[in-house]
């Protein structure tokens, strides 16, 4: 009972602040450095400084000057009051065979109440998690890279000491990941051609100036094996996750620049709930059963896939495959029906068709008056039973298989947008948009930034409605050259 306070708790917040609750260890997923925040967080092309190990190990590999970086937020002070970020970072470059870079990152889930099976007081613990990030970017030709990292994490949810449940799991993981990472840079170059303006001659050319037009990056981060706690069975997978984005400088003069940036991000991993995988309208060998396993062998409970496979079956898992869905867990697709606008009490139509499902709406199967099979046109819908939680609604079960589709996918598709204007190199101007539809977050972000003598100082905020547990957050992070 304790754990599973605990572990609800900490499910609360992933998806809180991502789009889905498919992989654990969410918190590795949290964008770090206020300039990425006023962007959108859109940072996977355009980085280039101490938090390159984090976005795009690559980007080390263009770097010329050795940096550190740090940030400091009181993460979703709205939902839970003293749970806060850390992040340092470091960058430092290796001459011509490349750059390597690292982080830390330190995420405190503040103070937990531990209690006993009957709700008795037992104490008081603090849950955290950690990450340890080494990073290597190397040049593939003048203006490409590849990147490759190395991380260990911990999470720790409880005490051992607290948790009274020796033999039966732990509270605490410890688990590793890899990333992989790519940038291509073009730079636009501008010549002088001294006094002979209309006369091409190569001895007489010399480059005054050049500077990134554009970059194309892309990252796939925390690749690894599956993180477990309590059960080896319900383990999760590692949030693998891909960002692929564009940098593009716009216009750029003696003084001011202006930049765009886009990102777009995807867990890579495939995650399937319990299904009917082949069609018999039973989840294994169905209701009284202990068993998922279909008559051909085939896991009709839920599962996920291994990392290795996950990478491609994560653009087909919600649309294209598996079978109708067991959504109330009682092992039998089906079990309702439900008539908008229809009393089952009464056995009589109200004409009350308002699109939501009522309780007096649903019929049990096998239970449907002659004359109202005689009144409906096309076939009816059939939906699990209300699962306790639910005043007005049910999920439907028979063909809903059928309904899904690829658009799917894109609900878990995340974009990040942002926008940049530079008056010379010293001060910025950054805003930004992030839209994660199937996470419900759609917040505008802002930010500003300035640099003198090797130093920069960043400010982010992101914005939204006062009831969205991300808006209002503050962003502070400091850089400086070593």
């Amino acid at each position: 009972m304790k754990h599973l306070k605990i572990l609800i708790f900490i499910l609360t917040i992933c998806n809180t602040l991502f789009s889905v609750g498919e992989a654990g260890a969410i918190f590795l997923l949290i964008s770090p450095g206020a300039a990425a925040q006023g962007t959108g967080e859109a940072n996977v092309a355009r980085v280039d400084d101490a938090y390159s190990s984090y976005y795009n190990p690559a980007a080390l590999a263009f770097q010329t000057k050795r940096s550190i970086a740090g940030m400091h937020v009181n993460w979703l002070k709205q939902l839970v009051p003293d749970l806060y970020y850390e992040y340092i970072g470091f960058a430092m470059p290796q001459g011509n065979i490349g750059g390597i870079g690292g982080h830390l990152i330190f995420l405190s889930l503040g103070d937990q109440q531990a209690t006993d099976e009957v709700g008795n007081y037992l104490g008081s613990f603090s849950s955290y998690m950690w990450a340890l990030d080494a990073a290597y970017g190397t040049k593939i030709t003048n203006n490409s890279a590849l990147g490759l990292g190395f991380k260990v994490y911990h999470q720790k949810l409880a005490d051992a000491a607290v948790a009274g449940e020796s033999g039966k799991g732990k509270p605490y993981s410890t688990d590793f990941a890899f990333d992989i990472s790519y940038l291509f840079k073009y730079k636009k170059e501008i010549y002088d051609f001294g006094d002979n303006d209309f006369i091409y001659n190569e001895n007489l050319i010399s480059t005054i100036n050049s500077y990134v037009k554009y970059r194309i990056g892309l990252s796939i981060a925390n690749i690894g094996p599956a993180i477990t706690f309590i059960d080896e069975d319900q383990a999760d997978p590692a949030p693998t996750n891909m960002r692929l984005g564009l940098f593009a400088n716009l216009y750029k003069d003696e003084f001011s620049k202006f930049n765009v940036m886009v990102d777009m991000q995807k867990l890579l991993v495939a995650k399937y709930p319990s299904m009917d995988w082949d069609g018999d309208g039973l989840i294994g060998g169905g209701p009284g059963t202990s068993s998922f396993k279909n008559s051909e062998g085939q896991n009709e409970g839920s599962y996920s896939d291994p990392w290795y496979k996950a990478w491609a079956t994560a653009w087909l898992d919600d649309w294209y495959y598996g079978g109708d869905l067991d959504w109330d867990g009682d092992k039998k697709i089906g079990g309702f029906y439900w008539v908008d606008g229809y009393n089952s009490d009464t056995f009589q139509f109200t004409g009350a068709i308002d699109n939501i499902i009522d309780e007096e709406e649903m019929i049990q199967e096998g239970a449907i008056p002659e004359n109202l099979q005689s009144q409906l046109d096309g076939e009816l819908a059939e939906y699990s039973s209300f699962d306790g939680t639910q005043t007005e609604g049910a999920y439907k079960e028979m063909g809903s298989g059928a309904d899904r589709s690829f658009s799917n996918e894109f609900n878990e598709v995340i974009l990040n947008t942002g926008f940049e204007f530079w008056y010379t190199d010293s001060f910025v101007l950054r805003c930004g948009y992030i839209y994660d539809n199937e996470g419900d977050i759609k917040n505008p972000t802002f930010g500003a930034g300035l640099r003198f003598g090797g130093y920069g100082f960043d400010f982010g905020y992101t914005a939204g409605s006062k009831s969205h547990p991300r808006s209002n957050s503050l962003f502070f992070s400091i850089s400086a050259e070593i």
